[in-house]
């Protein structure tokens, strides 16, 4: 009795209660795109008039963008370059760019396809409900999540730190280098200001937009598994009265009759989900379009860059930078361990649901119905899809790559 009151005091960290929780903090810094009924927990695009600071930042996010794609630009094709930029800047700059094109397509991705994900996130929500057990249970996933909620506040103290320190060196000293009746104390303030508020809004996007995916995934998990479960109808003999006085043989064929008939009724409504699962995994599909590609290309540079200063520029370098590519490396790991995963399950899971369904017996039509039901899965854009080898290949790739950087340079 002791030891359950114990285990009820535990916290649940879920991975819909880290959406949850998410929600409501990004919610209380500033008006997000996407604002959650705190009831019903469906999401709503925000009202255009409460999302000014929502726009003045992400205008912000992109102009720095812009401006450190056109920098790298000019350094790479421009004969003379600039003496003040050295290696590790050169790494700084990669890194900075990474995140912040990151940030720039998640923030055109929530402009663009608000609509399609208030879509796909509350019909899951529906469809979830009809068949969930009500319980959200802590795993690595849920605890991963949880660890993202609180990554917007803190990265832009070490991005801070790591320009303070690193004076000369970070490339937002680029911008203000030129400006000599502003002081430097006044430089290194606008920049750190600059930077803080990119970093916090380019943050939030980021691990909002990752928490939303990992419970998309989930909910296809959770809607596919319940419609091949085989203990859906294991109650039908349960109750005293109906059994009691009968002899084994004649409940055994009383359970396969009414089994039979429990099958046949459950797959009319197991094909009525899985009709909704296909368009919303299709709108889904049409969300991610340029998403996914680009995350993945910037998720293996960005992964070399900081393996490369953990690895060999630690002494070189501030702690707080150390500190923050190690955070970066570390979460970038963890995500493609627990969310790649994660996608490549709908694919199996789908297609388990088909081979469960083949091996019952139908009639011809039913069989038909259930030919027709097409794969689901989630698509890297029109490249490929997400499937069981690609978390493999992913760290393979990030490993050769950040292997080769360190042993050439």
């Amino acid at each position: 009795m002791k030891f359950q009151k114990l285990i009820a005091r535990i916290p649940n960290y879920g991975a819909f209660v880290a959406l949850q929780r998410s929600a409501i903090f990004s919610e209380s810094c500033y008006p997000q795109y996407i604002t959650w009924n705190k009831v019903t927990w469906r999401p709503t695009p925000t009202p255009k008039r409460k999302l000014v600071p929502w726009y003045l930042m992400s205008a912000l996010v992109v102009s720095v963008t812009i401006n450190f794609l056109s920098f790298a630009t000019w350094e790479i094709v421009s004969h003379q370059k600039d003496p003040d930029l050295n290696f590790v800047g050169i790494l700084m700059l990669v890194f900075y760019i990474c995140a912040n094109v990151l940030a720039t397509v998640v923030i055109g991705s929530f402009v663009s396809k608000v609509d399609e994900i208030c879509f796909v996130m509350g019909n899951l929500q529906t469809i979830k409900e009809v068949v969930d057990d009500g319980i959200d249970q802590s795993d690595f996933v849920g605890l991963l999540l949880h660890f993202m909620i609180p990554a917007p506040v803190s990265t832009p103290l070490t991005v801070a730190a790591a320009t303070i320190l690193l004076e000369n060196v970070d490339p937002t000293y680029f911008w203000f280098r030129d400006f000599i009746l502003i002081s430097s104390p006044v430089k290194m303030l606008l920049r750190i200001s600059i930077m803080s508020i990119v970093v916090f809004h380019g943050a939030m996007a980021i691990f909002t937009f990752l928490v939303n995916l990992a419970n998309v995934a989930l909910s296809f998990h959770c809607c596919l598994r319940s419609m091949t479960s085989t203990n859906y109808f294991r109650n039908y003999l349960q109750t005293e009265n109906d059994t009691h006085s009968l002899d084994i043989a004649t409940q055994s064929r009383i359970f396969k009759a009414a089994t039979k008939f429990g099958n046949s009724a459950r797959f009319s409504q197991c094909l009525i989900k899985y009709r909704q699962l296909q368009i919303v995994a299709a709108v889904q599909n049409q969300v991610l379009i340029y998403l996914l590609p680009i995350s993945l290309v910037v998720a293996v540079a960005g992964c070399v860059v900081v393996g490369y200063l953990v690895i060999k520029l630690t002494g070189a370098v501030p702690i707080p930078l150390s500190i923050l590519c190690s955070f970066v490396l570390v979460l970038i790991i963890a995500a493609a361990h627990a969310l790649i995963p994660l996608a490549a399950e709908v694919f199996i899971k789908s297609e388990f649901f088909v081979r469960f369904w083949k091996l019952q017996s139908f009639s011809g039509y039913r069989k038909r119905q259930l030919k027709s039901c097409k794969l689901l899965r989630i698509s890297v854009g029109p490249f490929f899809r997400i499937k069981k080898g690609s978390r493999v290949i992913f760290l393979s790739v990030v490993l050769y790559h950040t292997v080769t950087l360190v042993i050439s340079v």
